[in-house]
């Protein structure tokens, strides 16, 4: 059986996340997608690219390290210190670009922040022109469960963008929760 698929029968806010997604889509027009924490990386369950001759996107079923990806930083703010010590031991924080944090320290002061602030940015962290931005799906009990998140050109980030990025996929990533809450 497809690996995807048999994730995709277990949680079935999956498909209903499509229909967030697709307004998220729409209202930045900028490719976005939703993953999940697979061990120590995440992976791509669902995914809208931009109808444009510059796409980027993350291929459904892509597997993505953690802490160098929005998403996954995400991932990592959500588990204890005892649990990211375990991941940091087992993960040496390899770098994919120049801009890519391979200090555990740095990489802990952000994680702070993504935690207070509900959302995570890559700026050029795992693949240079391509900045992301990502926010969590809460099951009932307040657990991260997926993330949402946005894939958008470097040349299209400024400042008033990153502000209406941040709302935007912090309310995709709202509305995907509630989902949760009256499926599960």
């Amino acid at each position: 059986m497809d690996f995807n698929y048999a994730i995709r029968r277990n949680l079935k806010f999956i498909d209903f996340a499509y229909i967030s997604l697709s307004k998220l889509r729409r209202e930045v027009n900028e490719s976005v997608y939703l993953a999940i924490k697979d061990g120590d990386e995440s992976i791509v369950m669902e995914e809208i690219g931009v109808d444009d001759e510059l796409r980027i996107n993350s291929p459904i079923g892509k597997r993505l390290k953690l802490h160098c990806t929005a998403g996954g930083k995400i991932f990592l703010a959500s588990l204890s210190d005892e649990e990211r010590a375990d991941y940091f031991s087992r993960n040496p924080l390899q770098p994919f670009t120049k801009n890519t944090i391979t200090d555990i320290a740095q990489l802990e002061k952000e994680l702070k922040t993504v935690k207070m602030e509900g959302v995570a940015f890559d700026r050029e962290e795992y693949r240079m022109g391509i900045w992301a931005v990502a926010a969590p799906v809460y099951d009932t009990g307040r657990n991260v469960i997926a993330i949402t998140g946005l894939l958008v050109l470097r040349s299209h980030v400024t400042e008033e963008n990153t502000q209406k990025y941040g709302t935007a996929i912090r309310s995709c990533a709202g509305e995907i929760s509630q989902i949760v809450t009256r499926i599960m």
